[in-house]
């Protein structure tokens, strides 16, 4: 050895003799144990190093080292993991954003990887058996090695240094570069931010958009709001924000401009960053699933006519109010996790749920769009559209920072009549007690006179009244302060069940009712009524 490095030769050139040498395992007699266990080393000690051939070695009993080999010759870039493991699914870094990889493809780069290095067994190198338990084997470990925590938010710095920005869902990806929204300035794409979504053009600060301004004014003409509104929400795409918990709903007629405005929004955010449900998606048992990782669900001709309505408006209320959702997926284990997808549907027409409390139709801010190109149409508009793509994202984005600096949407006037429509539709009940109630601390109201009234203002309605207990269930979830069951003595010294905080406009309330039945409480404080309405 002293001979070796005196003739000048270097440390590097001894580890490359080492790497390029024969393994020799010596059999002292008859100690088989010791001679495995010889071997065993032996393959270890050259797992990953590359034999005469140029083949990789591996060890077929250590997983392991063989799944980081994998990475680092196939999912490595400038020394960064670009290949994880989450909520069930690997996704690999690809055009500046992280995508799923189809397990299919995955297994298949495994299979050849295995195929093509070779293992020490006897004294000499020997293809690696690929058969499909090394696989699965190795594919287990490569799950349990790159996995992430299922908690972890999204976007999310993986590098050991400090983000290079303080707000990372403040980020933008592009093709060639990211762009922090709060500073305005840009910096290098790199596979330590683990986001779902990037943009496919790239970042032009000085880009117009004639053509898109052309377009909303021939939509909304002097309706700032309306266009306001909508490049606010389309702003609001590009950022995984969710905290406003809204939905866009736009209610137009034919050739209004519905398709356009969600092609060109399609493409400004990305095809791999939205999906494109049907209404009947919502409440299919494996709907949700290709929500997973978009930033966008576009319903391009929504129709709540499906017999699972209740199931429909249910997720609806779940994505958008940030909640937790168990998601069943196809060929895969269920998982419970939180979209980051926010809702835009398209529709001819208002949509009428079965929502007595109005609590979905508060997720909602509508645009109506009221002027038809039909026969008149622009047949080149899109392309148009398309070409402007980096000034219609500075409109996003200033739009964007006004909903950020506004703190919350605010309802066009515009549409105004179309969110009363569909308060009034999803809450028949709500509507009742709009046209034939009055609402107040001081007010009561047998419940006898009230299910009369109810039964005849749904006779009028041609609605069907259903059950008195599925009556006072609707009242009990709509918005009523005061609102209470209530059991007071009236002059006749009569107990009659009823309300408080509600009473009946005339001529809803029956002759024998005590005029404080119908105005207010009593001298004594308490409620009088005079029939004996009996308990609901």
């Amino acid at each position: 050895m002293r001979d070796y490095f005196n003739e000048g030769n270097t440390f590097a050139d001894f580890l490359k003799l080492v790497d390029n040498a024969p393994v020799i395992v010596k059999v002292a007699g008859s100690k088989t144990q010791n001679s495995q266990k010889t071997k065993a080393m032996v393959s270890v000690a050259n797992a990953g190093q590359l034999s005469p051939s140029g083949k990789i070695i591996l060890d077929v009993n250590r997983t392991l080292p063989s799944a980081e080999i994998f990475i680092q010759k196939h999912y490595t870039i400038d020394g960064v993991q670009t290949i994880y493991f989450l909520n069930g699914e690997f996704y690999t870094w690809k055009n500046n954003a992280y995508k799923p990889i189809d397990i299919v493809v995955l297994r298949g780069e495994m299979l050849r990887f295995l195929n093509n290095a070779v293992i020490v067994k006897d004294n000499r190198y020997k293809r690696f058996p690929a058969k499909k338990s090394h696989v699965d084997n190795v594919m287990d470990a490569l799950q349990g090695y790159a996995v992430l925590p299922k908690e972890m938010p999204v976007p999310h710095w993986l590098g050991s240094d400090p983000p290079p920005v303080a707000d990372l869902s403040m980020v933008i990806c592009f093709k060639t570069e990211n762009l922090d929204l709060t500073t305005m300035r840009t910096f290098a794409p790199t596979p330590k931010l683990f986001n779902y979504s990037s943009l496919d053009f790239d970042y032009d600060p000085n880009a117009l958009c004639p053509a898109w301004d052309k377009f909303l004014d021939q939509l909304w003409g002097d309706d700032t709001e309306s266009k306001d509104t909508l490049m606010m929400f389309i702003g609001l795409l590009l950022v995984p924000i969710t905290k406003f918990q809204k939905a866009l709903f736009i209610i137009g007629f034919k050739r209004t401009g519905k398709g356009t405005i969600i092609r060109v929004t399609q493409q400004l955010i990305g095809k791999h960053n939205y999906c494109s449900p049907t209404t009947d998606d919502l409440s299919r048992q494996f709907g949700l699933q290709s929500f997973i990782g978009k930033t966008a669900a576009f319903v391009s001709d929504a129709r709540f006519e499906n017999k699972n309505i209740s199931t429909i408006a249910e997720r609806i209320l779940n994505i958008t109010g940030e909640d937790e959702m168990l998601i069943d997926r196809k060929y895969l284990s269920a998982v419970t996790t939180r979209l980051l997808t926010r809702l835009m549907f398209v529709s001819n027409h208002v949509p009428r749920f079965s929502d007595e409390s109005g609590a979905l139709s508060g997720r909602f801010i509508y645009l109506k769009l009221t002027n038809s190109f039909y026969g008149k149409e622009d047949l080149d508009l899109q392309d148009k559209l398309f070409q402007e793509l980096p000034g219609i994202f500075n409109r996003a984005v200033a739009g964007l920072k006004s909903l950020l600096q506004q703190g919350h949407f605010k309802q066009p006037e515009s549409a105004r009549a179309d969110v009363e429509l569909m308060e009034n539709l999803s809450s028949p009940a709500g509507l009742f007690i709009k046209e034939r109630c009055k609402i107040g601390a001081e007010c009561f109201v047998a419940s006898d006179d009230l299910w009369n009234a109810w039964r005849d203002w749904c006779f009028n309605a041609g609605l069907f009244s259903g059950t008195k207990e599925m009556f006072f269930q609707k009242l009990n979830s709509l918005d009523m302060p005061g609102f209470k069951k209530h059991r007071p003595t009236n002059s006749s010294g009569k107990r009659p069940w009823g309300y408080l905080g509600i009473t009946l406009l005339d001529p809803w309330a029956t002759d024998d009712t005590d005029q404080s039945t119908q105005s207010g409480l009593g001298e004594s404080g308490h409620g009088l009524g005079a029939g004996l309405g009996s308990e609901p």
